[in-house]
């Protein structure tokens, strides 16, 4: 192996009678790179990052990720789905509500159809984290459903394909 090294030396190792391997051990410690700056910086509390945070955090309607969405009473008006059904629904993960403001909940629309849930719907709420990444990912476009979204997905049918998916994205 030594020979082999030798034999196949750059000219500037072989000039000055080095060999790789010694210019590879003279080197292995030092950085790749000089380091510029001051570091990292100093380390903040929890609070305190939390804080820093917050000031540049923008805040954004529900509606501009969310798409529409309506309140328990708004949907009971429109859909006539008493609110306990829909509340029944909910807790059995077969829908999805985001909080919008401190506690009250707003329910996009577009999980709606003819005034049940998606069929598959509560299959993909049951695997996601919570209501909110479920509702994120239903909308995103995926490249394994051939660009199209989820939720597109699950309202022509696929529900297998979109459970496999989702169990693979959130698993």
């Amino acid at each position: 192996m030594a020979q082999a090294v030798r034999r196949h030396q750059p000219a500037a190792f072989s000039r000055r009678g080095e060999s790789l391997a010694g210019a590879a051990k003279d080197h292995a410690d030092a950085p790749v790179e000089q380091s510029k700056g001051t570091g990292l910086g100093e380390t903040l509390s929890l609070e305190e990052g939390l804080a820093r945070l917050d000031g540049y955090i923008t805040p954004r309607p529900l509606e501009s990720w969310a798409g529409r969405v309506a309140g328990a009473g708004e949907i009971a008006q429109s859909f006539g789905v008493p609110r306990q059904t829909l509340n029944n629904w909910r807790q059995q993960k077969a829908i999805i509500g985001l909080l919008k403001g401190q506690r009250n909940l707003a329910y996009p629309l577009d999980q709606f159809i003819d005034g049940r849930p998606i069929k598959g719907l509560a299959e993909v709420v049951k695997i996601a984290p919570d209501d909110r990444a479920a509702w994120l990912w239903l909308r995103q476009a995926h490249g394994a459903l051939d660009g199209q979204t989820p939720l597109d997905a699950l309202k022509r049918g696929h529900v297998g394909s979109v459970t496999r998916i989702a169990e693979q994205d959130f698993v």
